[in-house]
């Protein structure tokens, strides 16, 4: 994945996306070229419910976002930038595998299950955030079903679906 490179984004598409239409919007950014940090930030304007998960090192770019998912490596690299800026911290995700996940300070254990395969946990993660978190507007409440759905997948062998 780290060689996968991509044509960056036309600013006339994303000015043309009727925002209006959508509960959320879900940015996905794995730094292949395809988003930078002013059409992030763009989005975050344009949408007020968006979710956040880069690989990118955070900053100020991200404060519109309503929520940032990161796991513990990424936040190891964004500690610093965390630490000394609570606007992205109060709404920084960090996602602990089986010590479960961290929010405003809080731990969310998970329960400890046979793994086969880690294989989009992430994502499967996140999926299940907005999806609980759009119908809800219960950020705990999706946290707890975001790693139920995690649950389910690590124990499948692949990238799966519940």
């Amino acid at each position: 994945d780290e060689n996968d490179i991509c044509e960056p984004i036309s600013h006339s598409v994303l000015d043309n996306i009727k925002w209006e239409d959508y509960d959320a919007v879900v940015i996905s950014d794995y730094c292949k070229g395809f988003l930078n940090e002013d059409d992030i930030k763009y989005i975050s304007l344009k949408h007020p419910l968006t979710f956040l998960d880069s690989k990118k090192l955070l900053g100020e770019w991200a404060h519109n976002i309503s929520f940032i998912k990161i796991n513990f490596h990424e936040y190891e690299r964004n500690e610093e930038i965390l630490k000394n800026d609570p606007i992205l911290k109060n709404k920084t995700i960090i996602t602990r595998g089986k010590y479960g996940c961290e929010f405003q300070e809080k731990n969310y254990p998970t329960k400890e299950v046979p793994v086969k395969d880690v294989s989009g946990a992430g994502d499967t993660f996140l999926a299940g955030l907005v999806h609980n978190y759009t119908s809800t507007k219960n950020i705990e409440s999706a946290i707890e079903f975001a790693q139920q759905c995690t649950i389910i997948v690590i124990q499948k062998t692949g990238v799966s679906t519940i």
